[in-house]
């Protein structure tokens, strides 16, 4: 399923966005708690719609850092919403939880490495 952030892409990231790296990541770590918490919604709602399109947002934006994982369920569960499944979404929902905890923690430790 990959990782939890592909550090190669990382840090090509870094070397690219330079100086705005850290505004990139408060963005992401602004941004994707909300989506998280609209794709529950989406799924206590049997919003398949609403649950396909927030999961694409996170899918996109996990994609542009690197995280693999993350991205993968959020992938995951944008096919369960255009499939009309939102009503049996609900474990990947978890895992989206648990998987961006661990991306928190990768995204402390990379930036440690790569922005200070």
């Amino acid at each position: 399923m990959g990782t939890t952030i592909n550090e190669t892409m990382f840090e090509e990231l870094c070397d690219i966005m330079e100086e705005e790296m850290p505004s990139l990541l408060q963005t992401f770590q602004d941004t994707i708690p909300e989506l998280i918490e609209q794709t529950g919604t989406a799924i206590a709602q049997h919003d398949s719609d609403a649950l396909a399109k927030t999961a694409h947002r996170i899918k996109g934006s996990s994609g542009n850092l690197g995280a693999e994982r993350l991205m993968a369920v959020a992938f995951e569960l944008e096919q369960k919403g255009r499939a009309g499944e939102a009503e049996n979404a609900a474990l990947l929902q978890q895992q989206l939880v648990s998987e961006y905890s661990q991306v928190q923690n990768a995204l402390q430790n990379l930036s440690r490495k790569y922005l200070n």
